[in-house]
């Protein structure tokens, strides 16, 4: 695997390329496409951006406190990260799984259960039996039930939302809306909490709005609204209509 690193203002941008001699053709191709190929080719890449992805920042030396999970599709993160701490410490993976919880978070952008990446136990089996047994000395029934609603049905899919909030010890929305339909289609994952109680908070999406707009429409708006628009109004804009003052 290589890494090329690209520089966007002032953040360091790292990209993880399977393309390398080094490799056997059949993974040269990982990272050739996206949101193409199928469900193992998707899972090939959920392994390299999660795993592959706190390798290289163990590689780099970079300790982050704080890992965003971006959806679901950097979930196995959560399961390298767990192997760092269990490396340095001597801990069990239950014990690592614990400890590194509070460091991860997770924001989803799904509003349908539907949408979420979901693999056949089969694939899982096939891709992570090893790593579990040799690295978190866990057997791929307990990865499986991280990602089930059901731990004991073993024909149900393993999804990475789920993982992803087992893992992670605070879960967004990207909206006051998305919050609430998102507490909705996690509720099973929490039987007898009331709705309203599910751990999942909100933050609004939003944009540098100088740098989003074109000169065409700032001028629009501008004369619509006013040139501090954006300014002091997180309600109006977590509103499910905004319109101008005119």
């Amino acid at each position: 695997m290589r890494a090329w690193q690209v520089q966007v203002g002032r953040t360091k941008l790292y990209l993880l390329d399977s393309n390398d001699a080094a490799n056997f053709p059949v993974h040269r191709g990982i990272t050739s496409e996206l949101y193409g190929g199928g469900s193992e080719l998707r899972l090939k890449q959920e392994m390299v951006l999660g795993i592959g992805g706190w390798r290289l920042l163990q590689a780099l030396g970079i300790k982050p406190q704080i890992c965003h999970l971006n959806e679901g599709h950097a979930a196995f993160a959560i399961l390298e990260r767990a192997y760092s701490f269990m490396m340095e410490t001597g801990k069990s993976f239950e014990v690592a799984l614990t400890a590194t919880r509070a460091g991860n978070l997770f924001t989803t952008h799904t509003a349908v259960a539907a949408g979420f990446d979901c693999f056949s136990p089969s694939l899982i089996e096939q891709y992570l039996t090893e790593y579990v047994k040799n690295k978190l000395e866990i057997t791929i029934h307990q990865l499986l039930a991280l990602g089930r609603k059901d731990s004991n049905n073993d024909s149900e899919k393993f999804n990475m939302a789920y993982l992803a909030i087992r893992g992670s010890g605070a879960i967004n929305g990207v909206s006051r809306l998305h919050g609430e339909v998102s507490r909705h289609i996690f509720e099973p994952l929490f039987p007898k909490w009331p709705t309203t109680e599910v751990p999942v908070s909100h933050i609004t999406n939003g944009v540098h709005m100088p740098t989003w707009d074109s000169k065409e429409a700032d001028e629009i708006w501008t004369e619509a609204c006013g040139k501090e628009r954006w300014l002091g109004m997180n309600n109006f804009l977590e509103s499910d209509i905004y319109a101008c003052p005119r």
